[in-house]
């Protein structure tokens, strides 16, 4: 049960599959949304990376797949490792997605790039 006058909270990820911070991070964040006092909700930047040799979904993740089983809203601004993209630049398109996600949270939260693994 969400209480709505809560602390609400929007974390941006750069992905889905980086290791260490974001492994324990999302742990976190289905922790404090599951006990009903906050409410959190992700951004992630990209919706499938490149890793190795593989192209990964983030509906593949165990962490995504974890935090949506505990009731987290979850938003992709739909970019793909693979395209190319300028991580600079942001299309409108994109800022007005991260603009209707950041409307409603009070708190924004990104998780350390300094542990990323195998990206």
């Amino acid at each position: 049960m969400i209480q709505r006058n809560g602390l609400r909270v929007l974390s941006l990820y750069e992905g889905f599959f980086s290791g260490g911070a974001r492994v324990l991070h999302s742990t976190v964040v289905a922790g404090l949304h599951q006990g009903g006092r906050q409410q959190h909700s992700v951004l992630s930047l990209h919706h499938e990376v490149r890793r190795e040799a593989t192209l990964q979904r983030m509906e593949d993740d165990p962490r995504y797949r974890a935090l949506r089983a505990a009731g987290v809203r979850i938003g992709s601004l739909g970019r793909s490792t693979d395209a190319g993209h300028d991580p600079r630049v942001f299309s409108e398109t994109e800022l007005r997605a991260a603009a209707r996600q950041a409307v409603s949270a009070r708190t924004w939260c990104c998780p350390s790039r300094s542990s990323r693994s195998g990206s």
